[in-house]
């Protein structure tokens, strides 16, 4: 047996044994609850699922009985106009939507990591022995090695922030949330954040006729000289202990987690880009020998991809996780009774590249990938016709055995076809709609509430 095909072999045996559980590391919290709940077997989504029925209930529950569950059912006197209209538990929607968008963010995560191992696993398997054994800066033993040091957050600093980060902006909004809602009357008046001078009036005895225009119907947004102080239904320790203290221990599991799913959908686009980007520049260099390639077209694959349809999917997964961070984040501009305050704007505009980048990264070196195998499956089909051109112009049998001739031209033809009708992009009529519903919806409803203030 030759020394590259004991190479080959072991290197076989190695990624043989890969499998998604060798990138769900380096994210210890992640790691944690993946073992706990998720969508795998019947016992972690039963846990998933008693999560989820225990946060509503329980909150409902609580919210009911201390009357602050219904839109409408916490308002302030508001002199000369009438009552000014709080948040409710119903109508804040950075809570109860919460209890759902967290658990389907996780879910979401988890699949992108699961397509991201499919990627790579494939990736590996239908490669060819010159880049399994290769020991260059791009061969696989280099690029897989970076691949799982990424995974397993051992690549600097970059890796050192991400590992970090989530643990300091979850403490951030755990503790920035309990100091301006539980402990707002111990602050100066400014800590209270749910302040504005745009409030939905409701219709009272106590409203003065000269307060409106003549023809002003009620409820409606007035808009004041001053700002105001408006209620908001776990703001009163006091008047409303439980509905205070219980969302505080809420607060931890629903507004702690996302930062560190985020941190893991980074890292899965991150090592899974840096994977593809390792092998699209194998190929770039190796380019001019034709045996030297990772990835094939299967013009008949019944992905429409040509067999590529997992890097597809994996992109799409990386979209669609990253869009449940923006829908989370614009939900507080559909927050009853209040605009947006400025850390929900600070927010938005930090997460929204990042939740974009998540998708485009990842596309762009799927789409070099996809144009790449195209070219070179174009490229020996354009031989092969050029061979039998060649035949044709200078064999003077060709008459005899022109039906066999004209049958190979016809299958080239048709499999060059097939190959020019591969999209490069998983930008397609079926994928359009997916990709403007998961992109469109968040910025939807905030223009949406913003139309809704201004009594569009």
């Amino acid at each position: 047996m030759s020394q590259p095909t004991e190479q080959f072999e072991d290197v076989a045996s190695q990624f043989r044994k890969f499998t998604c559980h060798d990138l769900d590391v380096g994210n210890p919290v992640f790691s944690m609850v993946s073992r706990c709940v998720g969508i795998e077997n019947r016992n972690k989504l039963t846990r998933l699922l008693i999560l989820i029925l225990v946060s509503i209930t329980g909150l409902t529950y609580i919210t009911l009985r201390e009357g602050r569950f219904f839109l409408g059912s916490l308002t302030t006197p508001l002199s000369g106009y009438g009552e000014a209209q709080g948040m409710s538990f119903f109508g804040d929607t950075m809570v109860w939507p919460f209890i759902f968008w967290v658990p389907i963010a996780f879910i979401l995560t988890r699949v992108a990591l699961n397509r991201s191992a499919t990627v790579i696993i494939s990736t590996i398997r239908s490669a060819e022995e010159n880049w399994l054994i290769d020991e260059s800066k791009y061969g696989y033993r280099n690029s897989i090695r970076k691949t799982l040091a990424i995974f397993e957050g051992r690549r600097g600093w970059k890796s050192a922030v991400i590992s970090i980060s989530p643990w300091i902006i979850a403490g951030l909004f755990i503790v920035y949330n309990t100091l301006t809602c539980a402990f707002h009357n111990e602050l100066r008046e400014n800590y209270y954040p749910y302040t504005s001078d745009l409030v939905r009036v409701l219709p009272s005895e106590a409203t003065g006729p000269t307060r409106f225009e003549p023809n002003q119907t009620l409820p409606a947004y007035i808009q004041l000289e001053d700002e105001v102080c408006l209620p908001k239904w776990d703001t009163n320790r006091y008047d409303a202990p439980w509905s205070t203290w219980m969302v505080r221990i809420w607060a931890l599991i629903f507004y702690g987690l996302p930062p560190f799913i985020l941190a893991k959908l980074i890292t899965i686009v991150w090592g899974t880009s840096s994977f593809l980007f390792h092998k699209a520049r194998w190929e770039e260099i190796s380019l001019s020998s034709d045996s030297k390639r990772i990835l094939t077209l299967s013009p008949l694959a019944d992905d429409k991809y040509g067999g590529l349809g997992h890097m597809v999917s994996a992109a799409m997964s990386y979209l669609y996780a990253g869009s449940m961070f923006i829908l989370m984040i614009t939900m507080a501009f559909l927050k009853e009774g209040l605009p947006p305050s400025w850390h929900n704007y600070f927010m938005l505009i930090a997460f929204t590249p990042v939740s974009v980048s998540a998708f485009l990264i990842p596309l762009l070196i799927t789409r070099k990938s996809i144009r790449s195998c195209k070219s070179r499956c174009i490229s020996a089909l354009n031989k092969e016709i050029s061979t039998i051109t060649k035949s044709i112009l200078h064999d003077s049998q060709y008459r005899i055995f022109k039906g066999g001739v004209d049958l190979r031209l016809a299958s080239y033809e048709s499999m060059r076809t097939r190959i020019l009708t591969i999209p490069d992009l998983p930008i397609t009529f079926s994928t359009l709609p997916r990709i403007g519903l998961a992109v469109g919806v968040p910025f939807a409803l905030t223009l949406l509430d913003h139309l809704m203030r201004a009594g569009l």
